[in-house]
């Protein structure tokens, strides 16, 4: 603790490794807790505010300390791995042994948060653990261990007007703002189909013609119950009017729509209604044309991509994420990407705050832990923030997981926090990343004419679309602002992630490679990841031909 004597402002930020601006958070915090809002600042009242800091440290210390019981330790020694009865943090080390275990048995959940510490009804290790259940190319030469030792490059994309890195201002859009971004939005991407298909001069929905025109809308709903059918389908203009057209698509051959969809129509009008002969949804989205730079000449490229939850529904105790981690050490991909969320709001110890301290107290300790046995290593490891985590923001687009200065210094400096949604360029390959369920929300919303690879049409509507998230009104909670801004996708990826609750697949959808490694947990039982590697990609075979990839389970 400081000399009560003399000290200052800077002393107390040195002792207690705070910024400025988390110095003055204590200080309003204190002041108001303990002073009224006094605005006087003396050594006295400093000296206040710094036992009062050293009081919380030391109860943080204390709740920290596992309260388990002779008896329940007893209990829970014969079915419980050593993993998860550890009380020690895990510590960051520069060389992975080939002893694993030891270096993971600090990894203990349990012992920050004890009063929640109950094992799952689930067996630890899944007997079809290692069990491939899906699969994308020929894997018959797949390695999956990294044979190049270097680090990959990852760099962050503009996802939209640039790349969301921090908390924004959100709950208070009028209805002007909202009307205005839609309309612009449908501008934007109307003038993208023109091009892309030749199209002549939009005409106005307001208007009334005889003759075949050619429109440009977007999708939308008239049913009160805001299900879309063919008869409840409707456009909505661009116009300050948000007049709103119905549609008659019986003579569209193969259609699929979904309410916030851009579209143009060639079509006419009869009985009130707009009657397409053709529409047109893709915006023709180009791939980046930068090279790959990643050195293929020692080997493929190696990649894992998993997606939360990483704990069972009936515990706390992360034994997916720890096998998950442990597989990491003994493969040694290039990439890791880890979609949140990580201290789930729909798990139910965590909707009963049961833990002990905070949410934020348990998610740093959590990731500090998880990613501690990683530290040193080649692996680069990006962490996408999810707006279902109870410590963040719950609201999209989401900014990276806020940290404080001392958090982010006992992070291993081969973690990357990015947002929810994200572009990756790692090494020329470009991956889009969202751990938002898109595909869950928009499935509800579509009426189409086509029956098959209902999960390849979803993921394709992205793509078509030039968004992460094109579906409006959203299933989640939404900044439209920041949506315009920071959801959208302007150069097609090699590879989009996007983890669901619908059924895993791997999928070539447009040429670019869609992952869904479904949840790393489900239920009281373990689930899958993803698992990729890039080989060098030859000139006669376009890229994912070049890919092998499976969903495993954990």
């Amino acid at each position: 603790m400081l000399d009560r004597g003399r000290f200052s402002g800077l002393d107390i930020c040195d002792q207690y490794e705070l910024d400025e601006e988390e110095l003055a958070e204590q200080w309003v915090a204190f002041s108001a807790s303990h002073l009224g809002w006094h605005n006087k600042v003396d050594e006295d009242i400093l000296a206040r505010m710094v036992a009062e800091m050293e009081r919380e440290k030391n109860k943080a210390k204390s709740i920290a300390k596992p309260r388990v019981s002779s008896q329940a330790k007893s209990n829970l020694s014969a079915s419980i791995p050593s993993g998860y009865v550890t009380p020690q943090r895990a510590k960051p080390v520069s060389r992975i042994s080939s002893e694993h275990d030891s270096t993971l048995a600090d990894f203990s959940p349990a012992s920050y948060s004890p009063a929640i510490f109950t094992p799952s009804g689930k067996k630890s290790a899944s007997e079809n653990s290692g069990k491939i259940v899906s699969e994308f190319g020929s894997s018959n030469e797949a390695t999956w261990k990294a044979s190049n030792v270097r680090r990959v490059s990852v760099e962050s994309l503009a996802t939209g007007s640039g790349v969301l890195t921090s908390q924004y201002k959100h709950m208070f859009e009028p209805a002007h703002l909202t009307r205005a971004i839609l309309s612009d939005r449908i501008d934007f991407l109307g003038e993208q189909l023109r091009k892309q298909n030749d199209l002549p001069e939009f005409s106005s929905l307001e208007e009334q013609h005889a003759d075949d025109a050619v429109f440009v809308g977007r999708i939308s709903c008239c049913a009160e119950d805001l299900k879309l059918t063919a008869n409840s389908v409707v456009i909505t203009s661009a116009s300050d009017k948000d007049a709103e057209t119905p549609l008659n698509l019986q003579k569209v051959e193969n259609y699929s729509h979904f309410t916030g969809q851009v579209v143009a129509l060639l079509a006419h009008r009869a009985g009130g209604k707009l009657v397409p002969s053709k529409v047109f949804t893709d915006v023709g989205l180009k791939p980046s044309e930068n090279p790959l730079s990643f050195d293929f000449s020692t080997g493929p490229m190696e990649i894992v991509v998993a997606a939360g939850p990483y704990t069972y529904s009936d515990a706390l105790t992360y034994e997916p994420l720890q096998a998950l981690t442990k597989y990491i050490i003994e493969n040694k991909p290039h990439l890791v990407i880890l979609c949140g969320p990580f201290v789930d709001s729909h798990q139910q110890h965590v909707q009963d705050s049961m833990m002990e301290g905070s949410y934020e107290q348990f998610f740093m300790r959590l990731l500090i832990d998880a990613l501690g046995p990683l530290a040193g290593q080649h692996t680069r490891i990006v962490v996408v923030a999810s707006s279902r985590d109870a410590h963040h923001l719950p609201i999209y687009p989401s900014p990276p997981y806020n940290l404080s200065a001392a958090d982010k210094k006992a992070l291993p400096d081969n973690v990357t926090l990015v947002s929810d949604p994200c572009l990756l360029d790692v090494g020329g390959l470009i991956i889009g990343v969202t751990s938002t369920d898109i595909l869950k929300h928009i499935g509800p919303c579509e009426i189409s004419s086509q029956s098959s690879d209902r999960l390849g049409r979803l993921a394709n509507h992205l793509l078509q679309q030039a968004c992460f998230y094109p579906l409006h009104p959203a299933q989640t909670s939404i900044a439209l602002e920041a949506w315009e801004k920071y959801a959208q996708m302007p150069v097609k990826p090699h590879v989009l992630v996007l983890p669901s609750d619908l059924r895993f697949f791997i999928k070539n959808v447009d040429g670019s490679l869609v992952v869904n490694p479904e949840r790393l947990a489900k239920g009281v039982g373990g689930g899958t990841f993803a698992r990729l590697e890039l080989t060098k990609p030859a000139e006669d075979k376009p890229f994912p031909e070049n890919v092998r990839a499976q969903i495993v389970k954990i």
